[in-house]
Order: structure tokens, then sequence, then C-alpha cells
């Protein structure tokens, strides 16, 4: 009858220790990327959270000031302005506002109307494209996250009409004498100046 051995041999060992190396070395990488992952996330939401913030602070600012360029904010006793360069952001994140020109599908008798569009079109002086970018390196890897929205001028007084004595035939507003208006019924009168009468027609 044949005995049976006891123990391990020298090559079982040698398996055994190769196969818990390999599974540590598995479980080691897999916490390293989910660490890298977690890291990642973080640090997205955050660049996020102040690319929102700039699209924000633009909309707080008056519209004399919304005009085309690359700029960084600042404030400086208590009032928010553009500056010429990218604003730091935690020793980390560099924050960069861009504002430029929209343009709308139409025109009609100078006023821009219709859907915005890439290009063609008519540039619309009473809507701005305002792009808020964050930039941030992680581990020699270069991030980016861009959000965009846009800025209105909702009271766009582009002409007062005061004096209609000029006549029609004036194809595009201007507030500039003569200040003829584009056409009329007949049963408007405007031989006064100032004035506008109905009569019948």
């Amino acid at each position: 009858m044949k005995q049976l051995r006891s123990g391990f041999s020298l090559l079982e060992i040698l398996i055994a220790i190769s196969f818990v190396s390999v599974l540590t070395v598995v479980l080691l990488s897999g916490i390293t990327v989910s660490s890298q992952l977690r890291l990642y996330n973080q640090q997205k939401t955050q660049a996020s959270l102040y690319a929102q913030g700039g699209l924000e602070a633009i909309q707080a600012l008056p519209w004399s000031q919304v005009v085309n360029g690359v700029y960084g904010l600042q404030i400086a006793n208590d009032t928010l302005t553009l500056v010429a360069t990218p604003e730091l952001l935690d020793t980390r994140f560099t924050r960069t506002i861009t504002i430029s020109d929209t343009r709308r599908a139409s025109e009609t008798n100078g006023q821009i109307h219709g859907s915005l569009v890439e290009s063609g079109g008519f540039v619309d002086p009473s809507t701005k494209k305002i792009t808020s970018t964050v930039t941030w390196s992680d581990h020699g890897i270069q991030r980016q996250v861009d959000l965009t929205d846009y800025r209105y001028l909702w009271r766009a007084d582009r002409l007062v009409q005061t004096d209609w004595s000029g006549g029609g035939g004036q194809d595009l507003w201007a507030s500039t004498t003569p200040n003829k208006f584009f056409s009329k019924d007949a049963g408007a009168d405007t031989a006064t100046p100032g004035i506008i009468s109905l009569t019948a027609g």
C-alpha cells in the first residue's frame, strides 16, 4: 500500500506564491485606477462649478461691459470686472471667459431675428455668445471643461421715433434727421412734425 505524503512540495509553494503575487498586483492596480478615477471626477465637478460661475458672472455685468474678447474675472472693492488675463483658481484651475458675436438667420427693415446660425446670416448686436473654459492638469494630462450660454440685451432701444414729417421710404432704422419711417397706411397723417393723426381713408 502506497503511503500518502504530507506537506507541500517546493513546486506547489512556488505556484501558490506566484498566484498570490498576481492577485495582489491585480487588486492594487484596481485600487489605483479607482482612486485616479475618483480624483478625476472630483476635479471635473469642481471645474464645472467654476465654469458655471463664470457664465453667471457675465450675466450680472452691465451690457456695456459685455464686449468681444478673451478675459478673466476679477473682484476688486466688491466690484466684478473683466481683466485681460485668465484667472487661477485654487492654484490648479485656470478659467477663461470668451465673448463673441452671434448670428441670426434673418433681417427685416434693420431688425435681426430668427434662429441662431453658426455661419452666414446677420450679426445680432443684442445677443452675445459666452463661453466659460476651465483647464487643469491631471497627472500630466491636460483636462478641459467648456460651458456656453448667451447674454441678451432685452431692452434694445434701436430707434426712438419722435418726428414722422420726413415721410416714408427709410428701409433701415436710424436716429439721424430726417427720421423717416418705412411705410404708412392711407389713414395716417404725418404732415405735422411730432404728431400722427388718424384720418378717413
